[in-house]
């Protein structure tokens, strides 16, 4: 099972229940937003990674699943370090706007 954590589309919510209820499945986590991983043009690094975890799933078995090698459960992929640095970065400028502005809730 493969999910976003922000996937208005499938709740995250739901993603663990369909796990929970398929015994030989594990939960891989695209920590991006959006419905589909590879549509996350914002972060073409993290989706290449995301996507390579997956593919060396589909392919270790040769073609039998039984012998493929499953992702750990609960295996994250991330986010780029560039997209990390961003929203640290938007994050902190948005700390030091709301104490400019004189109020104290961030």
């Amino acid at each position: 099972v493969i999910n976003s954590l922000y996937d208005g589309a499938t709740p995250y919510g739901n993603a663990k229940k369909m796990r929970a209820g398929l015994s030989n499945t594990v939960l891989v986590t695209w920590q991006g937003i959006g419905h589909c991983v590879s549509d996350a043009d914002y972060d073409p690094e993290g989706v290449k990674a995301c996507i390579d975890q997956v593919s060396t799933y589909f392919e270790s078995g040769n073609g039998d699943p039984d012998n493929a090698t499953l992702p750990i459960d609960g295996f994250t992929c991330r986010n780029s370090r560039e997209i990390v640095k961003a929203e640290s970065d938007a994050r902190k400028d948005h700390g030091r706007r709301m104490l400019a502005s004189g109020r104290d809730e961030l």
